[in-house]
């Protein structure tokens, strides 16, 4: 479903002048639909946009790490996880022991 704020073009207008729609991109700071007979196929978006957008997604992604982190420390009764859990078939395997590895 297309957001009614963002403004369009079809993919001819693409082909034909795709500065035009970069620019057009950078003016409106929302991007433009890309449409190939009326079906959104695409999105263009400018530079400092795009960089925004990611930016602003690494900073979530962070806060909800920090968050989860943070219910885990202050749960009472935390919820344990196996070592094949956390390092797969690794933690089946017998350990190797190097006898000259220099940590007599």
């Amino acid at each position: 479903m297309l957001r009614n704020d963002v403004p369009t073009n079809d993919i001819n207008t693409l082909k034909d002048s795709p500065t035009s729609v970069f620019k057009r991109a950078a003016k409106a700071q929302t991007g433009v639909y890309i449409l190939d007979h009326n079906v959104p196929s695409g999105v263009v978006m400018s530079v400092d946009d795009y960089e925004k957008m990611v930016g602003e997604n690494e900073r979530m992604l962070d806060e909800i790490t920090e968050l989860k982190a943070t219910i885990r420390l202050n749960n009472a009764v935390p919820e344990l996880v196996s070592d094949h859990q956390v390092r797969g078939e690794k933690a089946l395997r017998e350990p190797v022991i190097d006898e000259d590895d220099g940590w007599e």
